[in-house]
């Protein structure tokens, strides 16, 4: 199987291409407990064909996945890819907390320098 491991703010993913299963798999853990957010094995299908109903899961946690790794996914289905790692890093700068800092430079950039 393929593995994908990102981080995104408080949260370990791990996700990738399970060739014996011919499906796709997604792991969230909250980073600071250890504590399991959300497994693809207490769900049905378990292993769906396409990564897209992870990509609502990870929505509803606020996790965006970078362009590159969904690439990267598609081509480890295709190719029927077992046995590789890869660490993306961190993904927050895709999706930044909102602070009281950069809402007042979303406030700026926008014109408003009242």
């Amino acid at each position: 199987m393929s593995q994908h491991t990102f981080q995104s703010h408080h949260y370990s993913v791990l996700c990738g291409w399970d060739a014996p299963l011919q499906g796709f798999f997604l792991v969230i853990e909250d980073s600071i407990t250890g504590t399991l957010i959300y497994s693809n094995l207490n769900t049905t299908p378990s292993h769906p064909k396409s990564f897209d109903p992870f990509l609502t899961i990870l929505n509803q946690y606020q996790i965006t996945v970078h362009e590159q790794l969904l690439k990267a996914l598609h081509e480890d289905q295709s190719n029927n890819i077992g046995n590789h790692v890869v660490d993306w890093g961190t993904f927050d700068h895709l999706n930044p907390k909102p602070t009281p800092s950069n809402n007042h430079l979303k406030r700026e950039s926008n014109g408003n320098h009242s």
